[in-house]
C-alpha cells in the first residue's frame, strides 16, 4: 500500500505500508469520521495475467453528502489461473494544481 502526495514542503512524496501497518496509522480517525469511498470510473489495462486499473476515487466522511477527497487509486494485480492476487495499490488525492484529467471521470451524461 503506497499512499502518495504533497509534503508540507511542496515535493511529492509517497509511503510504503503493509496492510498492518496501514491500519496503525489510519484506524483511529476512519472509525472517528465514519470515512467511506466510493469509485467513480475506473480504466483497465490487462495483458495475459497482469491487469493494472486506475479507479477514481471520492471519500466521504459520515453524514457528508458532498466528497471531501477525490484521486486515483493505481491498483497492480496478477492471476495465477485460480485467482486474482492484488500485488499493490498506490494512490494520489487531487489537488488544485493537479486536477483529475477527464479521462479518468465519468463519461458526462447527456
Amino acid at each position: 500500500m503506497i499512499p502518495s502526495g504533497k509534503r508540507p514542503d511542496g515535493t511529492q512524496g509517497y509511503h510504503v505500508l503493509t496492510p498492518e501497518e496501514y491500519i496503525a496509522r489510519s484506524e483511529k480517525v476512519l472509525v472517528e469520521e465514519g470515512f467511506r469511498e466510493s469509485e467513480l470510473h475506473r480504466v483497465v489495462e490487462r495483458f495475459g495475467p497482469l491487469v493494472h486499473v486506475f479507479s477514481t476515487y471520492e471519500g466521504r466522511r459520515e453524514g457528508d453528502t458532498k466528497p471531501f477527497v477525490r484521486g486515483i487509486n493505481s491498483i497492480q494485480a496478477m492471476h495465477d489461473g485460480k485467482r486474482w492476487w492484488l500485488l499493490t495499490v498506490a494512490w494520489t488525492p487531487e489537488t488544485p494544481d493537479q486536477p483529475l484529467p477527464a479521462k479518468y471521470l465519468p463519461p458526462v451524461k447527456r
